[in-house]
């Protein structure tokens, strides 16, 4: 999610390349919890089908990476709220580009899973089309990280905002999973969205005000 060369910055100090390390560090361990955890219950079966879901998502995560990574120089010049505002949208407009792609999960036909994957996976289209839906958030998101990376400097926001995200995905699944398993799994990782791109809103409009 984080990993992004640190362009065009005259002085990177050690405290914020250690702070954004530990960001990426909390983030890339939360979104591993979910699979952790549904193995940690013993549920193979779920796990399977969820670990090949899983493979989807990242796949279309490697788009988000490099989109973010050709959009990243431009967020180091901003000077302007006015700026801002442009990036913003400019920004968006590219990151509709992989939420499209994490949305159409939810209407490629089951059977087209079952060809591909085999029969053997059952419940994968069904974890493939919400994980879709999740993650959509997760990349329309990416525009605060940017601006809180790169724009205004301050990866103390990054590391709060994941540390939440880490033990809210957690917290989420150790209640969830045995109620819902595989499901409960993928509301975990929606609630942990919900709450990192929250508090990075909140971060972006007080650093935008300022």
């Amino acid at each position: 999610n984080f990993n992004h060369a640190l362009v065009s910055f005259p002085i990177i100090s050690p405290f914020y390349t250690l702070t954004n390390f530990l960001a990426q560090h909390f983030f890339n361990v939360g979104m591993r919890m979910d699979l952790f955890i549904l193995s940690d219950f013993g549920l193979k079966t779920v796990v399977a089908d969820y670990s090949l879901s899983q493979k989807i998502i990242l796949t279309i995560i490697s788009t988000v990476v490099s989109i973010t990574q050709v959009l990243s120089p431009a967020y180091t010049h901003i000077k302007t709220k006015a700026g801002v505002m442009k990036e913003f949208k400019h920004s968006m407009i590219y990151l509709l580009i992989p939420t499209a792609l994490f949305l159409s999960l939810s209407f490629i036909p089951a059977p087209l899973y079952k060809l591909i994957f085999t029969s053997k996976f059952i419940d994968t289209p069904l974890f493939s089309a919400h994980l879709g839906i999740v993650y959509s958030l997760f990349c329309l998101g990416q525009v605060f990280m940017l601006f809180l990376l790169y724009t205004f400097r301050k990866p103390s926001y990054l590391l709060m905002s994941n540390i939440a995200f880490f033990l809210v995905v957690t917290a989420a699944c150790y209640k969830l999973i045995p109620i819902y398993k595989g499901s409960g799994a993928i509301i975990a990782i929606g609630l942990g969205f919900v709450t990192v791109i929250a508090l990075q809103a909140v971060g972006f409009v007080k650093e935008y005000r300022k």
